[in-house]
C-alpha cells in the first residue's frame, strides 16, 4: 500500500511540472525568483531583442518597434521570415521606446501591396496527428504567380500575408490582427520566450506565434483556413524537458524553462532551442522534400554539410505523388516522365551557394565532353550577365 501511494503522489508531481514549464506566465511570472544572466543579454544576436524577453513586463511599443523593422525587411510577412536570415543588428529597441519611436500614421512605404508567399500550404496542414495531407491545393487568397496581399496591423504593426494568417476576406481599409482585435496588449506566445510577431489565439485560452505552431510538430491547427485556434495539447513530457541552447541561461526560474523546443535535423545532433530564438541566434530554416517539409539546421552546421544525398524512392511513370511546385507549394501529381540530369554544387567568393548549376554554365571547362570538375576545384561560371567564380 505505501509503494502504490508514493506512485500516486509522483505522477501528481508530474503533471503539475508539465503544466508549469509549457505555461510561460508560470515561469515568468515570480520576477523575483528570476536569474538573469547577463553576459548572454550582451550577445550580438540577443542586444536587439533585450525588452521582447516575456520575463520583462510588457513593453508593447517595444513589439511595435520590432513589428515595424521586420515588417520593411523582404519577405515582410512575419511568418514567412522564418526561412529568410534574420538581421536584427539594425534593431534599436530600448525601455524607453515608447517616447522615441517614430509615429506612423499609415502604411510604410517601404512595405509593398503584396508579395511571394514563402510558406508552403501543406505545413499549415501537417503535424504528428494528421500525417497525411489529402488537399494541398486548397489555398485561399494567392494569386496565379504565388503571391499574396500584405496585411499591416494598426495596432501592433505586425505585417503577413493575407493567406498566411488566415484572413479568408481582407479588408479593403484598416486591418487588425486577433490579439489586437480583443485589445489583448499582454499576449505572449505560450510555445517560446519572445514577444513580438503574428499571434494566434490557443485552444485553452492563450496565445501562440503562428510560426511556433508551424515548426513545433506536435501542434496543429484546428481551422486550417483560418489558422486557429492553435491546439498545443498533444505536446509530449519528452518535448517539453528539452531545453533551448541559447535561452536558458538567459532566463532560469527554479529549474524550469518555458515553452516548447525543436531540435536540429542535421546529421545525429539535436540541439534544442525555441523557434523564435533560433530565427534570432542564426538557426537556418529551409523549405524540404515531403514528408519533412522544414529542415532545421543549428549555428554550428554550415549549409554545405546540412544537405546531403539522400536516397530517393525511384519514381515510376503514372504513379501519383506530392511535388513542391516552382512556387514553393505542394500540389498532388501525376509522373508524366522521367529524365536524368546531372547539376553541379558551387561555392561562389561572396560566400552563395549553388546547388543546381548545369554543366554548360561552366565557362573554363568543357564539362559535356571533358566531365566534371576536380571537389575544390576553382572554376569560372556563367551567371546571369557576367562570369562568377566560384569552387566545386
Amino acid at each position: 500500500m505505501k509503494e502504490g501511494s508514493n506512485k500516486k503522489g509522483k505522477a501528481v508531481k508530474r503533471r503539475n511540472d508539465v503544466s508549469k514549464v509549457l505555461n510561460a506566465k508560470d515561469c515568468f511570472g515570480d520576477k523575483s525568483c528570476i536569474a538573469i544572466d547577463t553576459d548572454h543579454l550582451s550577445q550580438d544576436w540577443a542586444r536587439p531583442l533585450s525588452e521582447l524577453w516575456q520575463y520583462k513586463s510588457t513593453n508593447f511599443d517595444a513589439e511595435m518597434v520590432f513589428n515595424e523593422f521586420c515588417s520593411e525587411t523582404s519577405p515582410h510577412c512575419s511568418i514567412c521570415s522564418l526561412f529568410t536570415p534574420q538581421q536584427y543588428k539594425g534593431l534599436e529597441v530600448d525601455s524607453n521606446c515608447s517616447e522615441n519611436r517614430p509615429t506612423f500614421t499609415s502604411r510604410s512605404q517601404n512595405i509593398p501591396c503584396s508579395s511571394l508567399v514563402l510558406m508552403p500550404e501543406a505545413v499549415f496542414m501537417a503535424s504528428l496527428t494528421n500525417p497525411i495531407i489529402d488537399r494541398v491545393d486548397c489555398v485561399i487568397n494567392i494569386d496565379p504567380d504565388g503571391c499574396s496581399r500584405l496585411l499591416v496591423c494598426e495596432d501592433c504593426k505586425v505585417c503577413v500575408h493575407a493567406s498566411c494568417y488566415g484572413v479568408t476576406n481582407p479588408p479593403t481599409d484598416l486591418w487588425r490582427c486577433q490579439r489586437c482585435i480583443i485589445q489583448n496588449i499582454s499576449a505572449e506566445c505560450c510555445l517560446c520566450c519572445l514577444r513580438g510577431g503574428a499571434l494566434k489565439p490557443t485552444t485553452d485560452g492563450r496565445w501562440a506565434h503562428v510560426i511556433c505552431a508551424l515548426v513545433v510538430r506536435d501542434v496543429h491547427f484546428e481551422n486550417v483556413s483560418t489558422r486557429e485556434p492553435v491546439n498545443i495539447s498533444a505536446i509530449t513530457l519528452a518535448r517539453l524537458k528539452l531545453k533551448c541552447i541559447f535561452c536558458r541561461q538567459l532566463v532560469h526560474h527554479c529549474g524550469r524553462f518555458s515553452g516548447a523546443c525543436i531540435q536540429c535535423n542535421s546529421g545525429k545532433c539535436r540541439l534544442a532551442f525555441h523557434v523564435t530564438c533560433g530565427i534570432a541566434a542564426g538557426v537556418k530554416f529551409e523549405v524540404c522534400d515531403w514528408p519533412e517539409l522544414i529542415r532545421i539546421t543549428c549555428t554550428k552546421h554550415t549549409a554545405k554539410k546540412q544537405i546531403k544525398d539522400e536516397k530517393l524512392s525511384d519514381l515510376i511513370v503514372g504513379q501519383r505523388v506530392i511535388c513542391r511546385h516552382k512556387n514553393c507549394r505542394y500540389y498532388h501529381s501525376t509522373v508524366s516522365k522521367k529524365i536524368t540530369k546531372t547539376f553541379y554544387s558551387v561555392d561562389f567568393e561572396d560566400g552563395a551557394v549553388c546547388d543546381d548549376l548545369l554543366p554548360e554554365d561552366v565557362e573554363s571547362r568543357d564539362c559535356l565532353r571533358n566531365g566534371p570538375p576536380a571537389i575544390n576545384e576553382q572554376i569560372s561560371v556563367k551567371w546571369t550577365d557576367e562570369i562568377g567564380r566560384a569552387h566545386v
